[in-house]
């Protein structure tokens, strides 16, 4: 009997994982008021990792075609002593973006807080693009709805990790409490 449980839990939890991902995937040509860049780790000089200079990327293109009209850049200050917000702000404006286009929220020190916080730092009736990796999109996306947008999309750059399987298994229980909890 335990056997039988653990198999149909174990099967549950892939389908819900392959839910997530497909979430995630289902990215068209979209077009919204303000792409919603969602922290990462800096590197040790100051520069953003590989992971988030992918999000960075896909944000100045998305940006550059016309798809968002302005950035919200959030992020907290890692245990490298940087604010991941400003060095992201600061990599977009080394790539043309107008200063006046970038808005810098430092306290986004979790998918949550960026969530809540961008809701006060943009336009009311706003809609919002998230950006960030694939495994996280469907959680940022449901934080989103929570904190209060009504037009949520999501975009994730072509970067793959191997760490991103661990990722993908942690991200089922953590857009359960998302869910559960209004995160």
């Amino acid at each position: 009997m335990l056997k039988k449980l653990t198999y149909s839990l174990s099967i549950v939890y892939f389908i819900a994982m392959i839910g997530l991902y497909v979430d995630s995937t289902e990215v068209g040509e979209v077009q919204a008021d303000y792409g919603i860049v969602y922290g990462n780790k800096v590197n040790l000089d100051g520069s953003p990792s590989k992971r988030l200079k992918a999000r960075l990327d896909v944000s100045i293109a998305l940006f550059e075609s016309g798809q968002v009209s302005a950035l919200v850049v959030s992020g907290g200050i890692g245990k490298e002593g940087f604010s991941e917000a400003e060095v992201m702000q600061h990599y977009l404006l080394k790539a043309g973006v107008p200063n006046n286009s970038i808005i810098v929220d430092d306290d986004g020190y979790t998918t949550s807080k960026t969530s809540k916080n961008a809701i006060g730092l943009v336009k009311e009736g706003s809609s919002v693009i998230a950006i960030s990796q694939c495994y996280h999109l469907s959680r940022a996306k449901l934080s989103l709805y929570n904190a209060g947008f009504n037009e949520v999309y999501g975009y994730c750059p072509d970067y793959y990790e191997l760490r991103d399987i661990y990722s993908t298994v942690r991200e089922v229980p953590a857009w359960l409490k998302y869910w559960f909890k209004g995160l």
